[in-house]
């Protein structure tokens, strides 16, 4: 067993990563929703102002995936801010 330490997240790639990963959440999630109606079964009230069904859902699903990959990205920039000072993250890998 060996003793690894992460030092240093990749910004860019935990944006690309988290923001990808909630638009392809969003896009099934919207799917489901259409088909079944259970998921969100309330009319969302501005969704007609940003271009109303279809697309207007298509806008909030990128915009989220846009602000969760943000968010992701900040907080890798903070992870760094603080490995850098106090350590990283200990992980212990098997061959």
């Amino acid at each position: 067993m060996r003793a690894f330490e992460l030092k240093h997240i990749g910004i860019i790639s935990a944006f690309r990563l988290f923001g990808g990963m909630f638009i392809i959440i969003g896009l099934i999630v919207g799917v489901l929703s259409g088909m079944t109606k259970q998921i969100i079964p309330f009319k969302i009230p501005f969704i007609d102002r940003i271009g109303g069904g279809v697309i207007g859902r298509l806008i909030l699903v990128f915009l989220h995936g846009l602000a969760v990959g943000g968010i992701a990205a900040f907080m890798a920039f903070v992870y760094n801010l603080f490995a850098r000072f106090l350590g990283g993250i200990k992980i212990e890998l098997e061959k």
